[in-house]
């Protein structure tokens, strides 16, 4: 009796000692993976199945009933080094099942075919988990490394992925670390070297508010002089009284030190050789080019794609209305109040003469309808970033958006 109590004992601490070796010495954490090279990082660890549950809708996939291996993944991460411009960006998906793990291992072979050097590829059956993010004719990779499974499109892109792998801290792991409490993850764009649209850095995350609402918070990250720039603010916001629903305001004294922005904005609804011609013949009228004649406020119709510019005085506006008329898309929009705004697009703009207060450094402020996401977002300049807070209702039975916002 007692050789085999101690064989028990042999066993059970032969057992502890080789899930103690593999969890402290052996095993590699997802955050490993994140490096400064990263581009694009997605990043959830003690993924809570409550609150991804009310994402369901927004992926359109039934997490529940879902495989087993989806259902038991405790932490992920997503890592890219494609800039966020490209059409086509690859990236690799790091996986760890945390418990689940030596199941995992017995039951891969129903989900992937042995491959070599240590891969698997994916069988063309069990694609359909994820066909709304890949090309049916795509192969998909996996490689066990370290306790975790890592899935990529291109065995290349995985090896480099597992080269890169470090422990060492950045900048990165320490923000996710930072955001740590928002169940939904965060999503760190870095652009430090592209500055896309003057974008260093964009960081989102977010938590579940209630049963119907997600709460989001952004930060942006971008050149110091920019922001600057962004946190004077007008005296008076006299297009204020056109914000209803549907629409975004924006606002910046010095909008015209901002053109290369507006120009990206006015390209969505104007050729360049419009918005050359209309520059040009500004100036002309009045003596001035287009963007100083800007009065910092913006207000962007998100449901039809118009835009509506606050004016400053204009000396010749008969002559400048009347060129106007020449080009498709474009006028002069006039209040009973004796305001001027440079309209792009239709008319949609309607005076709700509400009495909206903004905060000192507030640049944002809208309600829009995205298929059946209600969104309510601010926008406001801290020291160093462009912050960016969110509340998303999901509602799902299309109902009108209230009269205020």
């Amino acid at each position: 009796m007692k050789k085999v109590i101690s064989l028990i004992i042999s066993l059970l601490v032969t057992l502890l000692v080789i899930i103690i070796g593999f969890e402290f010495y052996y095993k590699d954490s997802i955050e490993s993976f994140i490096n400064d090279k990263s581009t694009i990082i997605y990043c959830n660890k003690n993924i809570n199945k409550k609150s991804l549950s009310k994402l369901e809708d927004l992926f359109e996939m039934n997490i529940e009933n879902e495989n087993e291996i989806i259902k038991n993944i405790k932490d992920l991460c997503f890592i890219s080094q494609s800039k966020i411009y490209e059409k086509n960006k690859n990236g690799v998906l790091i996986l760890d099942l945390g418990k689940y793990y030596p199941i995992a291992i017995l039951e891969i072979n129903d989900y992937f075919n042995e491959g070599k050097n240590g891969y698997y590829v994916l069988k063309d059956e069990n694609k359909n988990y994820i066909k709304k993010f890949i090309n049916h004719r795509e192969e998909i990779y996996l490689k066990n490394y370290k306790g975790l499974f890592i899935i990529g499109k291109d065995e290349n892109e995985i090896e480099k992925a597992i080269k890169l792998s470090s422990k060492k801290n950045n900048k990165f792991k320490e923000i996710i670390k930072e955001k740590s409490a928002n169940k939904l993850g965060t999503l760190i764009i870095n652009q430090g070297r592209e500055r896309y649209l003057g974008m260093d850095m964009l960081v989102l995350s977010g938590y579940l508010k209630d049963e119907n609402i997600i709460k989001l918070e952004g930060d942006i990250y971008g050149e110091q002089e920019f922001l600057k720039l962004l946190k004077l603010q007008p005296e008076e916001r006299i297009l204020l009284n056109y914000l209803g629903n549907d629409k975004i305001y924006l606002s910046a004294k010095n909008i015209d030190k901002l053109d290369t922005f507006i120009f990206r904005m006015l390209s969505v609804r104007l050729s360049n050789f419009t918005i050359a011609e209309l520059i040009q013949e500004f100036f002309i009228l009045e003596g001035q080019d287009l963007f100083s004649k800007l009065n910092g406020e913006v207000i962007i119709d998100t449901k039809n794609g118009n835009y509506l510019f606050g004016l400053k005085t204009l000396e010749n506006e008969e002559k400048v209305s009347l060129f106007l008329k020449k080009l498709e898309n474009i006028s002069i929009k006039n209040d009973f109040l004796g305001n001027s705004y440079l309209l792009v697009g239709q008319d949609s703009f309607e005076y709700e003469n509400t009495k909206w207060i903004m905060g000192k450094n507030q640049i944002v402020k809208g309600k829009f309808r995205y298929k059946y996401l209600d969104i309510d977002c601010e926008g406001y300049i801290e020291k160093d970033k462009l912050r960016i807070e969110s509340e998303i209702k999901i509602d799902k039975n299309g109902g009108k958006n209230d009269k205020n916002l």
